[in-house]
């Protein structure tokens, strides 16, 4: 049976050319988007060059991202589709193993970049100190509009949310060019 969650959730995939799509990211902020292409690009290129073995095991149910000598071991397919997504979506970093795949991830990020790098990374480390996603945020904005999430939104109410939303993105842009810049510069 197809999961209910199947359009909104598309993991990490290689596309029909070969290439890697990652999907998903539209709304989240331009540092949490710089900070997972930089989870992916470490991380691919450590197993790629190190030949390191990417295991899906019940370790990784328990251990998610376990790294042991030249092997990752990851949570199966199945359990992530039919466990984590439905966990992620209803109650997001809430869920103890849904935080735990998340910290999971992370660590092993940080294991396989230079510690240079990790400041990168801050925007999800926030995250998982307060538990909460940007998708959070957005329900917590809409509540203090005063809007129901469980009600049909209105359009002007969409609108004033999305302004308020974005008030913030060409500041957090500009400072996220910056800290790119800073890098390159080192």
């Amino acid at each position: 049976q197809a999961s209910a969650l199947k359009m909104g959730w598309n993991a990490v995939k290689i596309n029909s050319t070969g290439t890697m799509e990652q999907r998903g990211m539209d709304i989240n902020h331009p540092r949490v988007i710089i900070a997972i292409a930089i989870i992916i690009k470490y991380i691919s290129r450590k197993v790629q060059l190190h030949y390191v073995q990417v295991v899906p095991s019940d370790i990784g149910k328990t251990h998610p991202f376990k790294k042991e000598g030249n092997t990752i071991y990851i949570p199966p397919d199945s359990y992530v589709q039919e466990e984590l997504q439905k966990k992620a979506a209803y109650n997001g970093l809430e869920d103890d193993e849904v935080y735990a795949y998340c910290k999971g991830l992370l660590r092993l990020a940080k294991q396989c970049m230079p510690k240079s790098r990790h400041s990168l990374l801050e925007p999800l480390v926030e995250m998982l100190e307060k538990h909460k996603t940007v998708s959070d945020e957005i329900l917590k904005e809409a509540e203090d509009m005063g809007i129901n999430p469980e009600k049909e939104m209105a359009n002007s109410d969409a609108a004033e949310l999305a302004l308020r939303l974005s008030k913030n993105l060409y500041k957090e842009v500009v400072m996220t060019r910056q800290m790119l810049q800073n890098l390159e510069n080192e």
